[in-house]
Formats: structure tokens, sequence, C-alpha cells
């Protein structure tokens, strides 16, 4: 009985309690503690984002025959260096202007305003680049009513075009420019696509001082619309220049 009594408690404790293997169970824990640091991978490039990289450095690489073309076209940034310019008023701007940008509570320049404007009443040809919102419109717009405040009034005929990638942006650079010449005789034309044709043709057969307007719809006017002879431009202005992505040269001409 005893016997029997013993081998059946053997049984039931192994069927209770399977076999470990203790000694296993520790050496594997122990090595992943060991080796836990080295079980995530360390990141590793593309062989396609080092090629892209290489080729952007390239992209930017200027060569010396293009330097050489940028260093003859623009002026030293020395030679023209302007001042800290505080306040409009100091710029020997015109009472119809001052007045304008008093009412639309423009009282101190922005970095590309204090730069651009007394460059441009000098008439010095600019390529200026600011970030958004930094008035980059009253910048060139500014000088351009100057100028036009002491044109001569016998004959109406344009002087100025400003060309916009975009509609949206050309309507937004006419609103700007109206209110700039609220209390001026400038008159403006807006020429972009959506508006009607026909009322756009005569508002240029009048000779507007200032049109506004999209490269496409200002070839369009003129190549087809009648009395439109756009031959007496003085100041060109291109906005958001980067964004053209054709030569403008052989379109205008």
């Amino acid at each position: 009985m005893g016997a029997e009594d013993d081998e059946e408690g053997i049984n039931s404790d192994d069927l209770d309690e399977p076999e470990k293997d203790d000694n296993i169970d520790i050496e594997e824990g122990s090595e992943d503690k060991e080796t836990g640091s080295d079980s995530v991978a360390s990141p590793q490039p593309h062989p396609d984002d080092l090629n892209s990289s290489s080729d952007e450095e390239d992209d930017n690489t200027e060569s010396p025959e293009e330097t050489a073309q940028k260093t003859a076209y623009f002026a030293p940034a020395e030679e023209f260096a302007s001042t800290s310019t505080q306040s409009f008023d100091s710029m020997s701007l015109s009472r119809p202007i001052l007045k304008a940008l008093l009412a639309m509570n423009f009282h101190t320049p922005t970095q590309i305003q204090a730069r651009a404007i007394p460059l441009a009443l000098q008439g010095k040809d600019i390529v200026g680049s600011a970030v958004t919102g930094s008035g980059k419109t009253a910048a060139f717009m500014v000088p351009v009513l100057e100028r036009l405040s002491y044109r001569s009034r016998a004959i109406a005929k344009t002087r100025v075009l400003v060309l916009t990638p975009t509609r949206e942006l050309a309507i937004q650079c006419f609103g700007v420019a109206t209110k700039l010449a609220q209390f001026t005789d400038v008159t403006f034309c807006l020429a972009v696509g959506g508006l009607s044709n026909k009322s756009q043709e005569a508002e240029l057969r009048k000779g507007p001082d200032v049109i506004i307007a999209t490269p496409g719809r200002f070839i369009d006017h003129v190549r087809n619309a009648q009395g439109f002879h756009p031959d007496g431009l003085e100041i060109l202005v291109i906005d958001e220049a980067d964004r053209y992505e054709f030569p403008l040269d052989s379109d205008l001409s």
C-alpha cells in the first residue's frame, strides 16, 4: 500500500508540474537582457535618398559662367545699401500717397519696403525677395504711383504693366493698388481670365495708366484687342517671378 501511494504521489506530481530546464530559462533570460540594446537595428539611409541629396547639391551648385553673368548683371548690394527707415515720411513721397498709406494704417515700412522703395524711386531695376505678408505689393506699387504722379496728362497711354501668375493674385494686387491710389488720378485696368473680354477691351482702349494682368490674358489682348497697343510701357513688374515656367520675352515679343 505504501509503495503504491508513493508511486501515485510521484505520478501526480509529474502530471501537475511539467519538467522544466531552469538552467536554460535563466540563460535565455540573461541573453535577452544582455543583448536587448542590440536587438533593434539602427536606421540606415536609403540609396535613393543619398542620390537625391547629391542631385540637389549638384543643382544648387552654380557654374563659373553663371556666377560671372550674375556678377556682371546685378549691382553689388553694398553700392545701394539703404539706411534703416523708420517711417514713410522720410522717403519724400507725395502727399496723396502718404494720405493713402495713413488711411490703410501703414505707418512703419517693412524690411522689403524700406529697402526697395528708395531704390525704385531712383529708377533702379530691382530683384527682391521676401516672405508672404511682408508688403511686397506696396513695395513696388508705392514708387510706381509716385512716378506716375509726375506723368504727362496730355496723352492717355499705358505706362505700367504688372504681371501675376494667377487670377487670384492679380485681383489681390489690384485691390491694394487701387487703395494706394485712392487720392490720385491714376487709372487701372484688371485683365484676367473669368471676366468679360469686351469690357476689358473697352478699358484698355482708354489707355489706363496701370494694367494688372495674367500673362495669358494680356497676350490675348495684345494679339486680338483692336485699338490696344502697349507701346509706351515704361515700367514692368513681374510679381511672384519664381512661379513662372515659361520665358516671357518670346511670348510678349
